[in-house]
């Protein structure tokens, strides 16, 4: 049973108590709005154990893949070894001493580590899948130019503004951060429903981004233009030409050396950097006090992307769209949950 004090009407916390637990939220008068109906520990439940299931099936595809592949990588299941405890607090508070926020903090961020288990390795190996492929760089260089991007004149304008350098580094890397915080703005605002499906989201524009960039391999805008460091003297860039080994060494795949560590993602077309900054957005776009700072972060993460993740543009909007069909997809699957729930006939023999 979920009790809220709200005796606060001029503003403050909200304190919340579940299931016999109290516990401080971070709810005031802004995020009050973006606060869900408390779920009940059945629902939440019913969301984890689907949200588990679709992950664990994902992470398992990876594996096997990574295992399929004639390579002498091999699958690291150590995020899902290491997830491990973090799920078993989650299911405590899950199933045994309810605690909604807790229990979504724990189980987002145990549910993180199996979306990780797999992915970079996976990731990689698709430059192996693809290496019969002619590389694509030339394609998605002609479309830059038909939108009116010119990357080495982009390259040139940040530049000339090296104090920027450093916001621009810090919203690119924040990638990966990202994920926890925007799980421990939905966990502190009760929005359990919104942190699974934000979840799955990420899965899926993760899938869709292996599934379409086996088909664009590409060294990137830096390499095809041929660039250096005397190019950008003033700027240290993320990307720069540190895939071209690792590239090179899969599609070569002889393997009679040890593979290059790749230190950046290999995939370019399409950006799962943009793909994410739309799905953070949309995750935080109900949680009035922080919507604005996530808007204004991954703006700043969609600018810096093409010069240091060395994208072309078009793999900027490839990566939106990635984003937006992953979002349609988790919210559509997430109704089918909430639709088989509801009786098909009401108490009165009408139809619900």
């Amino acid at each position: 049973m979920a009790h809220a004090n709200r005796g606060c009407p001029g503003g403050g916390s909200i304190f919340v108590k579940i299931g016999g637990v109290g516990a401080w939220s971070v709810a005031t008068p802004d995020t009050r709005a973006a606060m869900e109906t408390p779920v009940s520990k059945e629902r939440l439940a019913e969301l984890h154990c689907f949200t588990a299931i679709i992950l664990l099936l994902l992470a398992a595809g990876r594996l096997i893949y990574i295992a399929l592949c004639a390579t002498p990588l091999r699958p690291d299941i150590d995020p899902l070894l290491q997830d491990i405890p973090i799920f078993l607090f989650g299911a405590y508070f899950t199933f045994i001493r309810f605690h909604l926020i807790l229990a979504l903090l724990l189980n987002g961020v145990a549910l993180v580590g199996v979306s990780f288990t797999g992915s970079f390795m996976a990731s990689v190996l698709l430059v192996y899948s693809g290496r019969h492929l002619p590389m694509t760089d030339s394609i998605l260089a002609a479309a830059d130019r038909l939108v009116g991007f010119d990357w080495p004149s982009v390259l040139k304008l940040f530049d000339r503004y090296p104090q920027m350098d450093w916001l621009l580094h810090l919203a690119y890397n924040s990638i990966f951060p990202q994920i926890f915080l925007v799980l421990f703005a939905l966990a502190l605002t009760q929005q359990a429903e919104r942190t699974y499906r934000f979840i799955v989201a990420m899965n899926l524009a993760l899938l869709l981004t292996f599934v379409i960039g086996v088909f664009f391999p590409a060294l990137g805008p830096y390499e095809f233009f041929g660039l250096s460091a005397a190019d950008h003297p003033n700027i240290s860039l993320v990307t720069e030409a540190k895939t071209t080994a690792p590239i090179a060494w899969l599609r070569q795949a002889t393997f009679d050396t040890p593979m290059p560590v790749p230190e950046v993602g290999l995939i370019w077309f399409p950006s799962f950097h943009a793909a994410a900054a739309a799905i953070y957005v949309w995750a935080v776009w109900r949680t009035p006090a922080i919507k604005l700072v996530g808007l204004g972060l991954n703006a700043l993460m969609m600018i810096a992307t093409p010069v240091h993740g060395s994208h072309y543009v078009v793999d900027l909007f490839a990566g939106l769209a990635v984003a937006l069909v992953s979002i349609a997809v988790a919210i559509w699957m997430f109704g089918l949950l909430r639709l088989r729930r509801q009786p098909i006939w009401s108490a009165a023999g009408s139809p619900a």
